[in-house]
C-alpha cells in the first residue's frame, strides 16, 4: 500500500489537469472574495469572512469529476492497473490507494479556496463573527463531503475502464444531482403562506377602492411527511450538503458529516468488491 500511495503521489504532483483545478480555485476565490470587499465598500455591506468561506462546495465537486476521472482512467488506458496486479498488489489496496489520493487531491483544492479566502478576507475585513466551534464543525462537514465526491467519481472510474465513458458519467451525473439538489432546496424554501394582494371596492369607507393583503396557504409548500423525505435527501446527498455549506444553511453540520461518513464507507465498500471481480482488460 505504501508503495501505491507514494507512486500515485508522485504522479498527483506532475499531473497537468491536478494544477490547473488548484489554479482555478485559487481564481475563484480570490474573485468571489474582492467582490464581496468591493460591494461591501461601494454598498456599505455588512458581511464577514466565513460568509463565502465555503463556497469551494460546488467547485470541487464540478473540479473533482473530471480530474478523478481522467487521473484513474489514465491507468487503464497506459496498462498501468494490470502491471500492479501483475507485481502482486492487491486489488483492495490498489482501489484504496487511487481513493485516498483522489481524495487527498480534492482536499488540497478546498484548502487552496479557502487559503485565498482567508488571506483576503480576513485583511480587508477583518476577524470572524462565528463561534470557532461552529467553524471547525462546518469545515468538518466540508471536507467529508469532498472526501465523499471523491469516492462517488472514484467507484465510477476505477469500475470503467474507458476513462471518456467515466468523465462522460461523472460530469453528467454531478450536474444532474445538483439540478435535483437546487430544485429540493427551492422546494424547502417555499413560505407556508403566500401574501395575495387584492382590491376591495369603497374598501376604505369613503367610496374608494382599497388594495389589501391577504394572507392564504402556499400551495408549493412542502409539508408533512414528504418534508422530512425532501430534507433528508437534501442533507444526505453530497450536491444538497453543498448548497447548504456554500450558504452555511443548515441546523445540523454534524448530520451532514455522519452522512458523508455513510457514503465514504458504503461507496468505497461496494467498489472493492465489485473491482475485485471485474475483469481488466
Amino acid at each position: 500500500m505504501n508503495k501505491l500511495l507514494s507512486a500515485n503521489f508522485a504522479r498527483l504532483f506532475r499531473d497537468k489537469i491536478f494544477w490547473i483545478c488548484m489554479i482555478l480555485m485559487a481564481i475563484i476565490s480570490g474573485y468571489v472574495y474582492m467582490s464581496a470587499v468591493s460591494d461591501m465598500r461601494t454598498w456599505n455591506v455588512i458581511i464577514s469572512p466565513e460568509d463565502n468561506l465555503f463556497g469551494f462546495s460546488t467547485f470541487t465537486a464540478i473540479f473533482q469529476s473530471v480530474f478523478i476521472s481522467i487521473f484513474v482512467g489514465t491507468e487503464y488506458n497506459d496498462g498501468t492497473m494490470r502491471n500492479k496486479l501483475a507485481i502482486g498488489h492487491s486489488r483492495a489496496a490498489i482501489y484504496l490507494s487511487n481513493m485516498i489520493v483522489c481524495a487527498a487531491a480534492g482536499l488540497l483544492m478546498c484548502l487552496v479556496y479557502m487559503a485565498v479566502a482567508l488571506a483576503i478576507g480576513l485583511l480587508a475585513i477583518g476577524g470572524f463573527e462565528a463561534a470557532p466551534l461552529t467553524l471547525a464543525v462546518f469545515t468538518a462537514a466540508a471536507f467529508l463531503m469532498s472526501i465523499a465526491f471523491s469516492a462517488i467519481f472514484t467507484f465510477v472510474a476505477m469500475l470503467i475502464q474507458n476513462r471518456s465513458l467515466s468523465a462522460v458519467i461523472n460530469i453528467v451525473g454531478i450536474f444532474a444531482f445538483l439540478m435535483l439538489s437546487v430544485y429540493i432546496t427551492s422546494a424547502l424554501s417555499e413560505p407556508e403562506t403566500a401574501s395575495v394582494y387584492t382590491y376591495v371596492a369603497g374598501g376604505d369607507g369613503e367610496g374608494n377602492d382599497e388594495m389589501i393583503e391577504i394572507n392564504q396557504p402556499n400551495p408549493h409548500y412542502v409539508d408533512g411527511a414528504m418534508r422530512d423525505v425532501y430534507t433528508f435527501i437534501n442533507d444526505f446527498l453530497p450536491t444538497g450538503q453543498s448548497i447548504s455549506l456554500t450558504a452555511m444553511h443548515t441546523p445540523y453540520p454534524q448530520r451532514l458529516c455522519v452522512y458523508s461518513v455513510i457514503i465514504i464507507s458504503g461507496v468505497s465498500a461496494v467498489g472493492i468488491v465489485i473491482f475485485r471481480r471485474k475483469n481488466i482488460r
